[in-house]
């Protein structure tokens, strides 16, 4: 069943990609449009749900999600600094120095993954709290 359009003067669509935006913001690609709500909103009360949800949306990404940015420079310079601890007691007559490598390469790697799995509790409780308890 279509609907007529000149029976909707006043209203408007407002669609809501509470998903999306979050999900641009962390991967970087642009969610699928199946993947949003459509409501149909009266133009006068369009402010009073958008606006929250954008000032809620704005300053999640720019006081929580952009500690989350460089993660790559952090695991280099976690690394690095496991390196140069390890180089304090490093002795050329015992110690592979590959195994120093290593060993600085795997404390990187669980340090990105520690704060990837971090960045996702995060997201995942702003995106709860955009819903107020009933």
């Amino acid at each position: 069943m279509t609907i007529p359009t000149h029976q909707f003067r006043n209203f408007c669509i407002a669609e809501c990609k509470i998903k999306s935006k979050l999900f641009t913001y962390i991967t970087g690609e642009d969610m699928p449009s199946d993947n949003f709500v459509t409501f149909w909103l009266a133009k006068m009360d369009l402010p009073y749900f958008l606006e929250p949800h954008e000032f809620y949306v704005s300053e999640a990404r720019r006081r929580l999600l952009s500690q989350f940015e460089d993660l790559d420079k952090e695991a280099e310079k976690r690394e690095e600094q496991s390196l140069e601890s390890s180089a304090e007691h490093f002795n050329p007559d015992y110690d592979d120095p590959m195994a120093a490598y290593e060993q600085a390469y795997q404390e990187g790697v669980s340090y990105v993954w520690s704060l990837m799995e971090m960045q996702n509790s995060v997201l995942l409780a702003v995106t709860a709290g955009m819903y107020p308890p009933v």
